[in-house]
């Protein structure tokens, strides 16, 4: 079996001084988690709020899918969703009822719009 050689003075010194560049950049990587979540909280938390809050439309007409006898298997409809906050629409005193109720009569609505719609497709 091969004796090892002792670390000498240089590979000491090597090793020293990777432990310290580590050392320096996992302080720096601290720093820079706490300036994150400390200094920048509100900043961040308003905008992830606003991204996570914004809307934005996207046409995605596909057109028909038929099967081998040219029967419509799928197709592209324009579907209207009615999206409510109850917390806001609580704050405008608009409605008062009970929220299982509201959301019952919500969906129940975008339903109704569904329908609607595909019945105004069939008939052209």
């Amino acid at each position: 079996m091969a004796k090892l050689s002792p670390v000498n003075v240089k590979n000491k010194r090597r090793i020293a001084i990777g432990f310290l560049v580590l050392a320096v950049l996992m302080l720096l990587l601290a720093f820079r988690v706490a300036w994150i979540q400390v200094v920048q909280a509100d900043e961040l938390t308003e905008k992830a709020i606003q991204q996570q809050t914004s809307d934005i439309p996207i046409d995605a007409k596909r057109g028909e899918i038929y099967d081998r006898n040219g029967k419509e298997l799928a197709t592209s409809l324009t579907c209207y969703s009615l999206w409510v906050r109850p917390s806001e629409l609580a704050e405008l005193s608009l409605i008062h009822i009970s929220e299982p109720t509201r959301q019952a009569e919500i969906s129940y609505a975008v339903f109704c719009l569904k329908k609607k719609k595909k019945k105004s497709n069939k008939k052209k």
